[in-house]
């Protein structure tokens, strides 16, 4: 190795910890610059560095970027697995099922004991309703991970749409106490508790759900439709707006509130309710 070649060597390493230490802290832009700074001199092995780029790409949504980092990771080495793994949740974020699948199980080709991997298998095999498939690899995540809040939480999704609400209940409220931060596992436990009838307990859950996250729509729907059920019809109502106002584009939403205006009297404004929710629904399914 020439001195030069030393000297380039020497600097990426530089930005690769530097790069590391803002990757560990959050700092995506100033590990992003590192990462860049390190790739862009002339060292052996390149894929850790697109692989960790990739994954701030991926932590800032940015999925073209993370994209086209995981590639060119997984052209120079076949085997990193952690880029098959994120990989495949960009192609699950971009719609491109069958290539998440393709990624994820080529991830647990290399690494059986991957408990992120099953458990992005898990939701793409839960998405094409392949439920038993989606089971087995939740609770194979669960076993490789028993601390991993998200797997319980995905495998209680899916008993709850197979209507197994008590086994939802218990996976929920351990994903909850595992991480009381994630506000959308409080959102499904006001579900099982709406469904089983218990208002109270998903009032409260709705409630810490909104505590957590003030925009998550599908809280104050869950919520509206308790305040409806009470009789408390302007409560109702004001949930149903803030739903649209953040997901303007659900049907379910403008079903929800065109409920309310019936009840308040206002027919004509429930049609209209009633017409852009079926508008909706139909251009989901084009």
């Amino acid at each position: 190795m020439s001195k030069a070649q030393k000297n380039n060597s020497a600097k990426a390493t530089n930005y690769y910890k530097r790069g590391t230490v803002y990757y560990d802290k959050g700092d995506y832009d100033k590990a992003i610059l590192d990462f860049t700074k390190a790739l862009e001199l002339e060292v052996e092995d390149k894929s850790e560095l697109y692989y960790l780029r990739g994954d701030c790409y991926y932590e800032q949504d940015n999925q073209d970027g993370a994209l086209a980092d995981f590639n060119n990771a997984l052209e120079l080495n076949p085997n990193l697995v952690d880029a098959y793994a994120k990989r495949a949740w960009v192609h699950y974020y971009k719609n491109n099922i069958d290539l998440s699948l393709v990624d994820f199980s080529k991830a647990i080709e290399l690494d059986p004991k991957n408990d992120f991997a099953y458990n992005g298998r898990g939701n793409v095999y839960h998405d094409q309703n392949e439920l038993d498939k989606a089971l087995e690899d939740f609770t194979q995540s669960i076993k490789l991970a028993p601390t991993w809040f998200a797997p319980y939480c995905n495998r209680g999704k899916l008993y709850y749409d197979r209507d197994e609400l008590k086994l939802a209940l218990a996976d929920f409220k351990k994903s909850a106490r595992l991480d009381s931060s994630y506000n959308p596992t409080y959102d499904f436990l006001g579900d099982v508790y709406y469904d089983q009838n218990k208002l109270t307990k998903a009032l409260e859950s709705y409630n810490q759900s909104l505590s957590l996250d003030p925009r998550y729509g599908e809280s104050y729907y869950g919520r509206g439709w308790i305040y409806k059920d009470r009789g408390l019809l302007n409560k109702a109502l004001a949930d149903f707006n803030k739903a649209i106002k953040l997901q303007p584009s659900d049907a379910y939403n403008y079903y929800a509130r065109a409920e309310v205006y019936s009840d308040k009297g206002l027919i004509s404004r429930a049609l209209q309710d009633l017409h852009k929710s079926i508008e909706r629904y139909l251009l989901r399914l084009r």
